[in-house]
């Protein structure tokens, strides 16, 4: 059995909001941000909603009067980052207001009662030098750098077919794609095989972000008649993406949700009103070989896209790595 976590914050609008208002969030990691209803908002509505953010490496200094004394951290291990995460910092522990959830620790090092310095790459061996440690504590952390969060219209696995071919035939690539009010985006899925050893169950969460496909760059969408799994994104360049969902029945609401976003993106740029979330982080760049040299139908060209093609990864979300956490 395996399972799936894409991380999304589910938000109902309440009575009284509209469009343009902004309502704070409190996120599973611990992390709180603004959300700003994006356009056409209304109260009962549920958003799900993705927030991204940013890292910044920093090196953090703590003083710890002797081995009683608490920092305050629950770290747990999340995925196969190798390094625990902060999840929470308890206010009365010495780490407060230093230390900050959803810290990536990297390196610790103290001098006390021996110097000796570390990566952190077991959570249950950083833990125990914290613990024992005295005197000045110094930890490099990787801290995420908050980033406006957007509400995701519709989400889902897709393979993305390779626009490299090697004697005509094309690779797919099995992606997780969403689409939010003025983009798609879609990353590649990573094992969290620590807690597969666990609980003998295969756990899957967000890669790497491999790419985006800007609605402003679209020029609509096409589906292939000869395969009622296959989507065309047809650009304004004349190139393409194109893409198979798992099973037939999948193409349909994809299809509606891709026209409706490209429709609802050209009137509010006909108009001149932005969809983009306030305080956005620049648009990562698209990678160079993630489109099509040339607007063609190339569907007699790919392999036959059948239930096989399709890893057996499930669509139910859980929390991942709960069970890997450690107080200091």
């Amino acid at each position: 059995m395996a399972t799936f976590d894409p991380e999304h914050k589910k938000f109902v609008v309440p009575p009284g909001l509209k469009e343009g208002d902004t309502q704070k969030l409190l996120l599973d990691d611990g992390r709180t941000c603004m959300y700003t209803l994006p356009r056409g908002s209304k109260p009962g509505e549920t958003h799900i909603i993705r927030a991204d953010h940013g890292t910044k490496k920093m090196m953090l200094r703590i003083e710890k009067p002797d081995a009683s004394t608490r920092l305050g951290l629950i770290m747990w291990n999340k995925g196969d980052e190798k390094h625990p995460v902060c999840k929470e910092v308890r206010p009365d522990g010495a780490a407060s207001g230093i230390v900050l959830p959803g810290d990536v620790l990297l390196t610790v090092s103290v001098d006390l009662p021996v110097p000796k310095a570390i990566e952190a790459t077991s959570l249950h061996g950083t833990a125990e030098l914290l613990r024992a440690a005295t005197g000045i504590v110094r930890i490099a952390v990787m801290r995420p750098q908050p980033a406006p969060p957007s509400r995701v219209l519709h989400s889902g696995f897709m393979h993305k077919r390779s626009p490299k071919s090697l004697i005509g035939v094309h690779a797919w690539q099995n992606r997780w794609f969403e689409l939010s009010p003025t983009r798609i985006t879609y990353w590649e899925l990573a094992l969290h095989s620590a807690q597969a050893d666990l609980d003998g169950q295969i756990h899957f969460f967000l890669g790497e972000q491999r790419g985006t496909i800007a609605l402003a760059d679209m020029a609509g969408v096409r589906e292939d008649r000869s395969n009622l799994r296959r989507i065309d994104i047809l650009m304004k360049n004349k190139r393409m993406f194109v893409l198979a969902v798992p099973s037939a029945e999948d193409r349909q609401p994809w299809c509606e949700a891709l026209r409706q976003a490209l429709l609802d993106a050209l009137s509010a740029a006909a108009e001149g009103v932005s969809l983009e979330p306030a305080g956005s982080l620049p648009e990562p760049r698209q990678e160079k070989d993630e489109v099509e040299d040339s607007l063609r139908d190339e569907g007699e060209d790919q392999p036959a896209l059948d239930g096989a093609d399709v890893p057996p990864v499930c669509r139910d979300s859980s929390r991942l790595g709960e069970e890997s956490s450690l107080s200091i």
